[in-house]
Formats: structure tokens, sequence, C-alpha cells
């Protein structure tokens, strides 16, 4: 069941309403703090590497967040160029305890410790599925 499906600009301003869309939703649909806590950390981390790392800038971002029984999907849509190495620090960060002093860098680390599953298809548009299990949730904090 699709609860949530917003557009935002890909900026810091358009990520903060995101998961603050977010917020409400899971607030709503009654999810426990520490699950909504995981998933505001992904949207903020991932769409915070959208908003400044994309080249060409991507223009806006999209959140549709899905609730599956126990599962929790969130889809992150951009138009912004493709992260074409995506897959390659995705992995070095499941390989890789993430750093709790490092200033950067931490965010795909901190979101892999956190969810199930991420899958990407470089576009544009691009698209990042997450996976969130709210049994299996393991909230990396530093």
């Amino acid at each position: 069941m699709i609860v949530l499906d917003t557009t935002a600009a890909a900026d810091l301003n358009g990520v903060t309403q995101l998961r603050k869309s977010l917020r409400g939703v899971l607030l709503d649909k009654s999810i426990a703090p520490k699950a909504s806590s995981d998933l505001q950390l992904v949207v903020s981390e991932l769409g915070a590497n959208i908003a400044k790392h994309s080249r060409p800038s991507a223009t806006r971002i999209e959140l549709e967040v899905a609730l599956l029984h126990d599962v929790i999907v969130l889809t992150i849509v951009d138009d912004g160029g493709p992260f074409l190495d995506f897959g390659e620090r995705l992995q070095h960060a499941a390989e890789n305890e993430p750093d709790p002093m490092a200033e950067s860098g931490r965010g795909l680390g901190l979101v892999n410790a956190i969810c199930a599953g991420i899958a990407y298809e470089a576009g544009p548009p691009n698209a990042m599925t997450v996976r969130y299990e709210i049994g299996r949730s393991a909230t990396v904090t530093g």
C-alpha cells in the first residue's frame, strides 16, 4: 500500500521537506519511533547525496513510500546525472564499518547498516529502491 508519493526540489531544503513528510506519514501509521528515525536518516542521507553530488545537478527528488506488512519500501527518484559508482560504493560500505569519527562519507555506510536491501537504477531518471524490515532494523550511531 502506497502511503506517500511526493516531490520536492533537489536541494537541502527539499530533502528536509521530504523527511518531514515521511515523518508525518510514519507517525500517522503508528510506525515505531526507532523505525521512523532510521527511515528519516535514510531519506536525509540519500537525498543529501543527490542534492550535493548529482552531475548534472538534479532539479527534483520524488519519494514514494509503500507499507508491505513488516517491510517498508522507499523509492527515491531524481532527474540528475547517474551515480555510476553507486554499486561499488555501496559494496565498499557493506564490507567496511563506517568510521564514527568521519566528517563525511559515512552516509552509505549508515544507510547500508539500516536497510535490508538497496537497488539502484541509473537514469535519468535515477531510482533507488530501499527495503527496510521493521523487525530487523539496526541503527548505527556515532
